[in-house]
């Protein structure tokens, strides 16, 4: 049996739970929120991320939204992107008040960013970070975090293979 094989950029992350994202940034009372995501595919979708923010209620407002294409993520690293996206917000006169930052290599650079900024964290912004629970890192910073098991990801990947 050969099976075609194809570099994956970004895995979606179907166990991802969108409602308790909309439930943090409620709670917070977030109206600019900015957001850092790989692209869609096919690009004429929006990021599921973005769709799945969507569809609980989470607006963001298409300037806000910085996404990623493989292209870039081949000429520069995750964490290179994440610092200059998140300097880049948060100089913006419209600054957010709310940040996600997916998938978890961007996060390190987005951290540095925020601290080189002295914006006080969760008094002006608020952190939705993506990690990886088997490759987790360490943030002195509040953050609600989008927890993802690798294992599970890769079972869903294999499931998805075998049904097809």
């Amino acid at each position: 049996l050969k099976l075609p094989v194809k570099k994956v950029n970004m895995m979606r992350d179907l166990m991802f739970d969108f409602g308790s994202v909309a439930r943090f940034l409620e709670e917070r009372k977030c109206r600019r929120i900015a957001a850092l995501v790989p692209a869609a595919y096919p690009r004429s979708n929006p990021s599921f991320l973005i769709a799945g923010l969507k569809a609980c209620g989470v607006r963001i407002m298409p300037k806000h939204i910085r996404s990623v294409e493989p292209e870039e993520v081949s000429a520069r690293d995750w964490a290179e992107i994440g610092y200059r996206t998140v300097r880049d917000f948060l100089a913006s006169p419209s600054r957010p008040d709310a940040l996600i930052v997916y998938p978890d290599n961007a996060v390190l650079g987005a951290i540095q960013a925020i601290l080189e900024s002295g914006i006080r964290v969760p008094e002006e912004l608020s952190l939705v970070f993506h990690r990886n629970l088997e490759l987790s890192y360490f943030c002195a910073l509040d953050a609600f975090y989008i927890d993802t098991r690798i294992a599970d990801v890769a079972t869903q990947l294999v499931q998805s293979i075998l049904e097809k």
